[in-house]
């Protein structure tokens, strides 16, 4: 028995976990009689090699095995716990964790440390995912406490290459400045409206003979000199009611604020909004309280970096940020950040966005930290026009169909921004496509994907050398890969 247990651990150290999986079966099967009542450490290591394997329910076997075989080897109610937790059983893992606990006595404390705060904090991620997942009719896919990577998602069931996972809608989005030149959409669900002749055209009353593609009318704005334009009078209220109130274009302070944010970054824009939101939503309670602001809750819950301490050459508009600084001259991008921030701090503080009941979140730090998570957590959106209007729009402007501008934007999704990166994902974010009908963003399987398998997806060009890609993952996302592709490439 020993001796396949020793060949086990030499294949797990080597990274071969199936024929380390292969060699602890071996050395079960060879236990003498008396060897039958010390099976515990291998029944862990199989429970284990089972969990690594995308196996949660063989390793909770395992692990129960192992406690029927040998009761005082308290790792194997570690094993059941993570087990359990990987099926999504909180309830029954912390009663394995404190059955543990009363078995080992003071002295098993910090043994089941780790696994208990994960327990516990995978308890709470799931009650706050999984009423949004139910509401937006997510069903593939549930979030779990990763270990090494912090939250992530797990597949409920198998899928198949080309298979959609889950779709999702943005929980907060904001239409691009340069998009706007352009294209006419809904301030708030970013609906295609219709495409601007030139870049001069007003987006103000009266636009209408000025556009293109254009099947209805659309809403303004309340104030006549603001420039937002809606589907209807339900989005045009509706908006009104979650932010617009205070980011109305006829706001002088406003005004100036929006002017700077779009001759620097977008993301000073969709911060606004954000903050605007919880704004309202602050106002409207009967007994205002933070710890209950639902908007303020699932902006906490995207990873927060500090955007000056973002390396600026990893996306493309970062990149475009940064030759625009070297054309200005500007050799500390960092520095530039950071005064830009501040600027534009100073402008929204200006602005009805500013509540001094939220003072502690118009700081720098939080602002900072505010404009770090949109800048991680950000997809590219896209709303298309209706195969009729697309038609008519190609055939006017004289292009094909993929070249008609649709309405694009920035935004950001909750349980899509659970993923992990992988340099091998198993899936890849899709967007728009004609007939649509929203900016919804898609999850589709890049390869079959099993049962229980984390479900990943690539942050970065991962085409290129291992180096290279962790250069940028580090710098962006302060980490380094560590999946099987990169750790085969280190080798």
């Amino acid at each position: 028995m020993e001796a396949f247990k020793k060949q086990g651990n030499e294949m797990f150290a080597l990274g071969q976990i199936e024929m380390a999986l292969e060699s602890y079966n071996k050395a079960l099967q060879n236990a003498t009689k008396e060897e039958e009542n010390v099976r515990g450490p291998i029944y862990s290591n199989k429970s284990y090699c089972r969990l690594l394997l995308n196996d949660p329910k063989g390793a909770l076997e395992d692990a129960e095995l192992g406690l029927k075989s040998q009761p005082s080897f308290l790792k194997n109610y570690y094993r059941k716990a993570d087990a359990l937790l990987r099926l999504g059983k909180c309830g029954e893992a912390l009663k394995a964790i404190k059955e543990g606990n009363e078995k080992g006595g003071e002295n098993s404390q910090s043994l089941f440390q780790d696994i208990s705060e994960r327990a516990k904090e995978q308890l709470r991620l799931e009650q706050f995912y999984n009423q949004r997942m139910q509401n937006s009719g997510i069903q593939g896919v549930s979030v779990r406490i990763i270990e090494g990577a912090g939250k992530g998602l797990v597949a409920n069931r198998s899928f198949k290459k080309g298979e959609e996972l889950f779709a999702e809608l943005p929980c907060f989005f904001v239409q691009s400045e340069e998009n706007k030149k352009r294209v006419l959409s809904c301030d708030h669900c970013l609906c295609f409206l219709g495409i601007l002749k030139d870049e001069e055209s007003p987006r103000v009353p009266p636009f209408v003979e000025k556009c293109r593609g254009m099947d209805k009318e659309p809403v303004t704005c309340k104030n006549s000199n603001c420039s937002a334009l809606y589907c209807n009078e339900k989005c045009r209220d509706s908006a009104w009611n979650e932010q617009h109130e205070r980011l109305c274009m006829s706001n002088d302070s406003t005004f100036n604020f929006m002017v700077h944010a779009s001759q620097t970054t977008h993301r000073f824009i969709l911060a606004a909004k954000i903050l605007a939101m919880i704004a309202q939503e602050h106002r409207a309670q009967a007994n205002p309280d933070l710890s209950l602001n639902k908007n303020l809750d699932l902006v906490k819950r995207f990873v927060k970096t500090k955007w000056s301490t973002v390396s600026h050459f990893v996306s493309s508009v970062g990149k475009f940020e940064h030759e625009m600084a070297k054309e200005q001259g500007v050799s500390d991008f960092t520095a530039m950040k950071v005064e830009m921030i501040q600027d534009s701090l100073d402008l929204l503080k200006n602005t009805p966005v500013y509540d001094s009941s939220l003072s502690e979140l118009f700081t720098v730090d939080w602002y900072d930290s505010l404009i770090g998570a949109i800048d991680l957590n950000s997809n590219h959106i896209e709303n298309l026009p209706n195969r009729i209007v697309l038609t008519q729009l190609s055939k006017e402007l004289n292009v094909t169909l993929t070249q008609v501008p649709g309405s694009r934007g920035t935004g950001m999704l909750s349980v899509q921004s659970c993923l992990n990166h992988s340099c091998d994902p198993n899936a890849e974010v899709v967007g728009g496509f004609v007939g649509q009908g929203d900016c919804k963003i898609r999850i589709v399987a890049r390869r079959d994907i099993s049962l229980w398998e984390e479900v990943t997806i690539s942050y970065i060009d991962i085409d290129q050398p291992l180096k290279t890609r962790n250069v940028e993952l580090r710098g962006a996302y302060c980490f380094d890969c560590r999946c099987k592709r990169c750790e085969k490439e280190k080798r």
